[in-house]
């Protein structure tokens, strides 16, 4: 299990997209994206749902209006566990210097 470099920067999702009406969280990137500046500023994380998403393009169309506070909670709970576990698949990596991505096929 244990490679040349060890890559301790990623992340494992079990789907390339998420689903649309997914509620999902964000960061946006340094990249000027439209319109959506003033809802959501640049490096912030924030909760939002998947209105659109074309794969073939690469494409995902997100909103922050159609929001329920319920959904905003569930996102943030399910977001802080993946934080959580993620930081423990790292240590274990770091720990063991083995590669994450390898770490989390082989794991989780």
């Amino acid at each position: 299990m244990a490679s040349n470099t060890q890559n301790l920067e990623c992340r494992m999702y079990e789907a390339k997209y998420p689903e649309v009406d997914s509620a999902v969280m964000i960061q946006l990137s340094r990249r000027r994206i439209r319109s959506i500046n003033s809802l959501i500023k640049v490096g912030r994380i924030d909760p939002v749902i998947v209105f659109r998403v074309e794969e073939d393009k690469g494409y995902i169309d997100l909103s922050k209006r159609t929001l329920s506070k319920e959904d905003i909670k569930a996102c943030e709970e399910r977001y802080n566990k993946s934080k959580l576990v993620h930081s423990i698949m790292r240590h274990v990596a770091e720990t063991l210097k083995v590669d994450l991505e390898e770490l989390y096929v082989n794991i989780a």
